[in-house]
């Protein structure tokens, strides 16, 4: 390769070495970046897999506005240090293209789990629910320069969350992540960023959003975990968001609840209490929701060992590998089952499941915490008058959600729309700001990123 172009890298270049990097093999790719598997070398033989993820040669050149999503996404991922959290290690440029380095995760991405382990076991879901919820309540309360942050991921769905074969699990792609003042807000007032089926109300109508907002898509993720079915998914982009937006109808469906009940008795209380339109009326914090979830964890047996389980399904997870997987499911897939052994594997692994958890107590509420009065009336219309606004600017600007073939994975993030979201590489959701496609490759595949 004469001159070094992301977008044409191909399998008989590697290893390529750039800078001090090494790159070896595709982990995933999408509209605004690929992310590669890599090595990183250093003095006196010193090296370190990582994963690494570079834009794509059209969008340095000619999208600003994803080239600050990327370095966004590095700023914030290089502050936040947490075992449920993927690590940044670098943000750069290699031949004039700009970088980041990251955390390589040996696992698999919670939509490949979803997908082809079903259903999950009850505790699994649990175990993966309580990791998610300490992750990012360190994230939501991380301090810069002695200030809340006020972060919010506002890009939360299973495929920007991996769990590694040590039974970790990893948070990643916080490419389109609210910070304040701290790195700059990346939302004006009036635009929507996110994936729709797991945004919240507020976040669809583009409205000013905190961390309840991520509890929110921590509800429709859980729902999906344990009944192996997407809560909201329409036809379309619009009636997706409008799924999204009367979620008081679904949650009064007697049939939200016995779904529910059937998997853990009791988590129908908690997911719907994640997934109220009135963000008063959710949980105030992810240390309150792991609270509910410890409480469920306790009742049904404790914890799970995630590790374990993971080595038990892989073979099933390799024997549904088929030609309609894409190549970022085979990549991960792949590299998953050729790195676990057959036989004698478990001797290998701890006795105790490695478990990271909230270690504060939350604040002991009221009965009354919890729950507001609802708002209904004007404030629904409101909220049905701002899903037509953002349909016409999506139209303005050109988005068409009927060219995805999953309309509820259509991300509305800066350039996901001309991006064409994952490229049709299976990493789950689009460009999410550009740096999530690749990096929810690079994350499922082996790091932790997705978008």
């Amino acid at each position: 390769m004469d001159r070094f172009l992301p977008d044409l890298v191909r399998d008989e270049d590697y290893p390529l070495k750039l800078g001090r990097y090494t790159l070896t093999a595709l982990l995933g790719e999408g509209g605004m970046a690929r992310v590669f598997r890599a090595e990183l070398a250093g003095p006196q033989g010193f090296t370190k897999p990582v994963a690494v993820k570079i834009i794509r040669a059209a969008v340095a050149s000619q999208n600003a506005d994803l080239k600050r999503a990327l370095i966004h996404e590095a700023r914030i991922g290089g502050m936040l240090h947490h075992p449920n959290l993927v690590e940044v290690y670098e943000l750069g440029e290699l031949e004039s293209f700009p970088f980041i380095a990251m955390e390589l995760v040996e696992g698999v991405g919670l939509d490949i789990l979803v997908e082809k382990v079903k259903p999950l076991p009850p505790a699994i879901v649990l175990e993966l629910g309580r990791q998610m919820c300490a992750g990012l309540h360190h994230a939501h309360d991380f301090e810069a320069a002695g200030m809340d942050a006020d972060l919010v991921h506002r890009d939360l769905k299973p495929s920007n969350v991996l769990l590694s074969r040590n039974g970790i699990v990893k948070i990643a792609d916080f490419g389109i992540a609210k910070a304040g003042d701290m790195t700059g807000n990346t939302t004006a007032t009036g635009i929507a960023k996110g994936t729709p089926a797991y945004m919240s109300p507020q976040q669809a109508n583009a409205e000013v959003v905190d961390r309840r907002s991520d509890i929110f898509a921590l509800g429709a993720m859980l729902y999906e975990l344990a009944t192996g079915q997407r809560l909201f998914r329409g036809e379309t982009l619009v009636s997706t968001l409008m799924a999204v937006l009367r979620v008081e109808e679904r949650l009064a469906n007697p049939g939200f609840e016995q779904i529910l009940e059937d998997v853990v008795p009791g988590l129908a209380v908690v997911v719907r209490t994640c997934l109220r339109h009135d963000p008063n009326q959710r949980y105030p914090s992810c240390q309150h929701l792991d609270a509910a979830l410890a409480g469920l964890q306790d009742r049904s047996g404790g914890s799970a060992h995630l590790a374990r389980w993971l080595h038990s399904v892989t073979p099933e997870l390799e024997q549904s590998l088929d030609g309609s997987d894409s190549p970022r499911q085979r990549a991960v897939l792949k590299h998953l089952t050729g790195s676990t052994s057959p036989t004698g594997a478990e001797d290998t692994l701890p006795d105790d499941a490695p478990q990271t958890r909230i270690t504060s107590e939350p604040p002991a509420p009221g009965d009354d915490s919890l729950v507001a009065p609802t708002r209904r009336g004007p404030a629904r219309a409101v909220a049905l008058a701002g899903a037509a606004l953002l349909l016409l600017g999506l139209v303005a600007l050109g988005l068409r959600p009927e060219a995805k073939e999953d309309p509820a994975d259509f991300d509305l993030s800066a350039g996901a729309g001309a991006a064409g979201a994952d490229s049709g590489t299976g990493a789950g959701g689009g460009a999410s700001t550009g740096a999530g496609a690749n990096a929810r490759a690079s994350t499922s595949a082996a790091t932790g990123t997705g978008g």
